[in-house]
């Protein structure tokens, strides 16, 4: 292990293996990044407000003439028209003289119209694993920006994401989901989960913890590891909530919980 190696080893170790004491000083889901920045780390920046990239929200929609991929294995149709109102697809008709073919459409003023001649036309991408930040990049400089992340995402076709752990902060992290709902920024829609914390010392301290981010607007929580009997505390208490879970199964506690225990 070389020294950059040894370097990051044991800030990923500081990060997720603080201890209760520090753990009680901390807003809940703030305990990582609080930790790195107590290490000089400048903190994250924030995404910038939209600019000439973005358009709408519109009343009405249209993508004209293009080729659609429906994401069912069906072959390509088109050229169709998309119809969108108040951003749900009303309708998808035939542009062409083919038999799909329907009588020429007419459109408010306030509709905005994309020509896609010769373009195709696919359903948004949902990536299910995804970080807007990783705090532990700042050992080798600064953090990412988050602009940059939200548009590749994009440029990738990805529409939505879930974005498990909210590493660089609950507070942060939900502050790009509700900029992103609200359309001030270039971002997919995200669905965030809190990440839970390696140790806990009991399991009230653990539904006091999962109450607390659902409170801040947490949909969901993601487990790593600790005492089965504080993790099962927690899954009762976010089904109580209506929350959602993701479990990553670490090699160092899938001896006490597996996959097959934690979908029980």
């Amino acid at each position: 292990m070389n020294y950059l190696q040894t370097i990051f080893f044991l800030l990923f170790s500081f990060c997720f293996e603080y201890s209760i004491v520090i753990a009680h000083t901390i807003e809940p889901r703030e305990e990582v990044i609080s930790q790195v920045l107590q290490l000089g780390i400048a903190p994250p920046t924030h995404a910038p407000v939209r600019g000439t990239e973005s358009e709408g929200p519109f009343s009405g929609l249209v993508i004209k003439d293009a080729f659609l991929l429906d994401g069912t294995g069906a072959p390509v149709q088109g050229p169709v028209n998309i119809i969108i109102e108040k951003d749900k697809i009303v309708s998808i008709t035939g542009s062409g003289t083919g038999s799909l073919s329907g009588k020429a459409e007419k459109y408010g003023a306030d509709t905005k119209i994309i020509d896609a001649k010769g373009k195709y036309v696919l359903p948004g991408f949902i990536d299910a694993h995804t970080h807007l930040g990783t705090p532990t990049h700042g050992i080798t400089g600064s953090l990412t920006h988050p602009e940059y992340v939200l548009k590749l995402w994009l440029a990738h076709g990805i529409t939505t994401v879930r974005e498990v752990g909210a590493l660089m902060g609950l507070n942060w992290t939900l502050e790009h989901k509700r900029r992103s709902e609200k359309g001030e920024i270039a971002a997919p829609r995200m669905v965030v989960h809190a990440m839970f914390p390696e140790k806990m010392e009991s399991q009230e301290a653990a539904r006091k913890w999962i109450r607390a981010v659902h409170k801040k607007g947490a949909d969901g929580i993601k487990f790593i590891g600790t005492s089965p009997t504080v993790i099962e505390a927690a899954l009762k208490e976010v089904q109580l909530l209506d929350m959602k879970t993701a479990y990553h199964h670490s090699q160092v506690s899938v001896t006490r919980i597996n996959v097959l225990t934690s979908a029980r």
